[in-house]
């Protein structure tokens, strides 16, 4: 049968990067999604950070892994930065 995707796209407006923002406002935005069906979340982020931190994309896997953390308990997510 056919499901649908639950799919929650958000802009980080933050100019300087901060993990615990970012993880803040990933939780909030899984809030968001419901938890009975498939669902993604897509998020922009500044082009500045690119500049603020050299290593932005060890850093969003950081925040990513602890972010899904729980999931991946029991579920396949896939993670990309």
């Amino acid at each position: 049968g056919e499901e649908t995707m639950a799919v929650e796209v958000t802009e980080l407006n933050s100019t300087e990067f901060n993990p615990n923002g970012l993880r803040h406002t990933l939780n909030y935005k899984r809030g968001q999604l419901p938890a009975d069906r498939p669902a993604a979340l897509y998020c922009y982020y500044p082009s500045e950070w690119v500049n603020q931190v050299p290593s932005l994309e060890d850093e969003l896997g950081t925040v990513a892994k602890r972010f899904f953390w729980r999931d991946w308990q029991s579920k396949s997510p896939v993670v990309r930065t």
